[in-house]
């Protein structure tokens, strides 16, 4: 496996060169004969970590609730509860009182990985299509509907150049009128959405193919091509503004509504297009082409990803997502705050020269929302990272990234000029998120993403990586540390199950690394289509799937709540304010049901 080593950075280079000698012995830790210390000689300020009376009153309770489900289990001779997919159990779950009392109940702090195009409930999204404004169409007459009007593919329909319209696309009107212009038999297997025409039926059929929540998923012969398709069908839907604030504002309310105080949202490059005028016919026939010649969603790349017509000078889908969140905060009376990670997909390929520009481009702007106080002040303070997304199996490997990641922009920057990428923006790289042994990603990320590493679950398959985060080297030993500078690791346990990579979450791998010292936060990554919205559900998945106890419950919270400023880390009064309550409130509920 190649790397990327930039001549003049010796620091990245003695890093990256210092990781991979010690992969050569994946031993050599234990080895050398030297081993963890002992629990009484962690740090000082690790103490507030551990449990108080009221905290192992709380745990001693809920352990009881927990443990009910091991003797169902044990009884019923049946599969454990966290080893059934989520979409079986969400319901049961919903009614337990472990997540009634306790976990939706219990403050969150941050949700740190979660995607924009799929942050929204499947319910809430419902909601907004239903409640859509505009003249509702009717089935006969198709062309007097207004632009705004949103129709439903309700076959697979196969086009003259080739490929298909996957079933359960949602189109605008105007996209549906191009396409019927070369196609006019398409009108037989679209139906328009709307409040009054809408049948359950068609909900239901849509619902299913939009979410994991059948055996439809499990009988999938590769689960990625599924989930890519779910995006696909709703992707057409965020060209539209309006749609697009209004997707957000419902999304920035359901966090509020599970306790949730900061959002890190990994966004992708929107650009919008009016859909009451004729100038939406660049969606028609034309690019309808290129999304069937020349698109595969085998090869996961989305169509908007390719066809995207940018004015990076005036970032409207940013201005949106402020829209939205300002919104939300005033009718919840509410102080969510909000950052954005942005990302490019990792199938772009840096041979092709169309893919290289739009790497060197998204990449640069990025950075020039965050650091250019001339021209894009408005967003310093919102855009604070990057990423590459998407599955990492079939998609590029990070070293083919890393000639981006370290090298110089391609336009100065007012009074910081042209430096390495990496010194100008952090990265958030989502990388460990495979079941297979020689995916090596995970050894580029923990080099180049100072916070934090999207899934990272591989990294358990690197115990020479695992302990060189945890320990570092004293004059005789490895000594105890819990640094602020190594990446904590996103873990998303109900994507991780449904996405295949953990079915029982008894064997997860975050597990063993949070027993090593790795330290982890908890994210949801698509709640649109898992069904998981907020964060009650995966620490629900955690606590009973995982067997975490409350001390590593608490930390997953404590973790999450991000200071201003990385290097220092400064108590939250408020904060544990918040969780003394929530500990004092939880307790008297369990206990007065017992």
């Amino acid at each position: 496996m190649q790397h990327f080593l930039y001549e003049n950075n010796e620091l990245e280079q003695k890093k990256l060169s210092n990781t991979l000698n010690r992969l050569d012995n994946e031993q050599w830790f234990y080895l050398k004969g030297e081993f963890p210390l002992l629990q009484s000689q962690i740090k000082e300020e690790e103490k507030r970590f551990l449990l108080t009376e009221e905290e192992k009153m709380l745990e001693a309770e809920m352990e009881k609730l927990r443990e009910n489900y091991r003797k169902q289990n044990e009884a019923s001779q049946e599969h454990f509860i966290a080893a059934r997919p989520f979409y079986d159990i969400k319901t049961e779950i919903e009614n337990s009182s472990l997540f009634k009392n306790v976990f939706r109940k219990m403050p969150k702090g941050g949700l740190l990985h979660i995607h924009s195009s799929a942050a929204l409930s499947l319910e809430s999204f419902k909601k907004i299509l239903k409640e859509w404004d505009g003249s509702y169409p009717s089935n006969s007459d198709i062309t007097k509907c207004v632009g705004k009007s949103i129709f439903v593919v309700t076959e697979d329909f196969p086009l003259a150049e080739g490929g298909s319209i996957p079933k359960c696309s949602l189109y605008y009107l105007n996209s549906i009128k191009n396409m019927m212009a070369t196609n006019p038999t398409l009108k037989e297997v679209i139906q328009p959405i709307c409040n009054y025409l809408l049948s359950e039926d068609l909900w239901n059929v849509l619902c299913d193919m939009l979410a994991f929540c059948s055996s439809r998923t499990e009988k999938s012969n590769y689960i990625w091509d599924e989930l890519n398709l779910m995006f696909i069908r709703i992707d057409n839907l965020f060209l539209d503004k309006e749609f697009y604030t209004k997707y957000h504002k419902c999304f920035f309310k359901e966090c509020v509504d599970d306790n949730i105080e900061y959002v890190e949202l990994r966004s992708g490059y929107v650009a919008f297009t009016d859909m009451n005028t004729s100038d939406a016919a660049r969606l028609g026939v034309e690019h309808l082409t290129v999304l069937c010649s020349e698109y595969s969603y085998k090869k996961h790349f989305y169509f908007k990803e390719m066809l995207m017509d940018l004015n990076y000078d005036k970032p409207e889908f940013l201005d949106a997502i402020l829209e939205a969140l300002d919104a939300a905060n005033e009718e919840k009376k509410s102080n969510l705050s909000v950052k954005i990670i942005l990302n490019v997909r990792r199938d772009l390929n840096p041979k092709e020269e169309k893919d290289n520009q739009k790497i060197i481009s998204r990449l640069d702007y990025a950075i020039r929302y965050h650091r250019d106080k001339k021209n894009f002040e408005k967003y310093n303070q919102y855009v604070i990272g990057f990423d590459f997304v998407s599955e990492e199996d079939r998609g590029r490997p990070t070293s083919e990234y890393l000639q981006y990641i370290y090298g110089n922009m391609s336009t100065d920057i007012e009074d910081i000029g042209k430096q390495p990428r990496i010194n100008l923006i952090d990265f958030y790289l989502h990388d460990g998120e495979s079941n297979w042994n020689d995916n090596h990603n995970i050894l580029d990320a923990v080099n180049v993403s100072k916070y934090r590493i999207g899934h990272g679950f591989n990294m358990g398959k690197h115990p020479g990586v695992v302990n060189n985060l945890v320990f570092t080297e004293s004059q005789s030993n490895y000594a105890r540390c819990f640094q602020t500078t190594f990446p904590f690791l996103e873990i998303c346990p109900i994507s991780n199950q449904l996405l295949g990579y953990c079915s029982d979450l008894r064997n997860h791998y975050a597990y063993v690394l949070m027993k090593s010292g790795v330290q982890c936060v908890l994210g949801n990554d698509d709640p649109f289509m898992f069904g998981n919205s907020g964060l009650s559900y995966d620490f629900w998945m955690a606590y009973v799937g995982m067997n975490l106890n409350f001390s590593s419950i608490k930390r997953l919270v404590y973790n999450s709540i991000v200071p201003l400023d990385y290097e220092t880390s400064t108590a939250n009064t408020e904060f544990d304010k918040k969780w003394r309550e929530f500990v004092s409130t939880a307790l008297n509920q369990l206990t007065s049901k017992t």
